[in-house]
């Protein structure tokens, strides 16, 4: 059975991540829910899970101020959160990982079930902000993970 630890960081960097984006867009995402907050439920979840893998081309510019997005520091803090509450870097970078990968699976099951056209995410230059978006996710999530982790001490089991 998987440690407390565990279970708890992932549920905690899952629940975190619907919101940490807006968190740093200035709550710009959450005005824009406002649109549709009575109609659908399921909806509201995709835009939600849609602003973690956001990405603006800018990214690799090379500006400073452009570097770090509000998704990349979103994961950050998300790998943070939940690798300070796994303790170790190898458990931090690992949660972090596991929660990039359930949030991407989340995002698409939402999105096949309320019928968006997941095909287009991954045509064109949809395709390179896609991936860039699960790029900079990974990236983000793993760079927390290992910080979060290695801040809070070595695992001790």
């Amino acid at each position: 059975m998987p440690d407390k630890r565990i279970i708890v960081g992932i549920i905690s960097g899952i629940l975190l991540s619907f919101f940490s984006v807006a968190m740093f867009t200035m709550w710009a995402s959450l005005i824009e829910l406002q649109d549709f907050f009575g109609s659908n439920i399921v909806k509201i979840f995709y835009i939600l899970l849609l602003d973690n893998f956001r990405y603006d081309p800018s990214f690799v510019s090379g500006n400073l101020y452009e570097f770090f997005s509000p998704q990349l520091l979103a994961w950050l803090l998300v790998g943070f959160l939940s690798g300070s509450i796994a303790k170790g870097r190898k458990r931090g970078i690992l949660i972090a990982i596991v929660i990039v990968i359930i949030d991407l699976l989340l995002w698409v099951i939402v999105g096949i079930v309320i019928g968006e056209d997941m095909f287009a995410l991954f045509q064109d230059m949809n395709l390179v902000l896609t991936i860039g978006g699960i790029i900079s996710a990974l990236i983000g999530g793993s760079g927390g993970g290992l910080i979060g982790g290695a801040v809070s001490g070595p695992y001790q089991g």
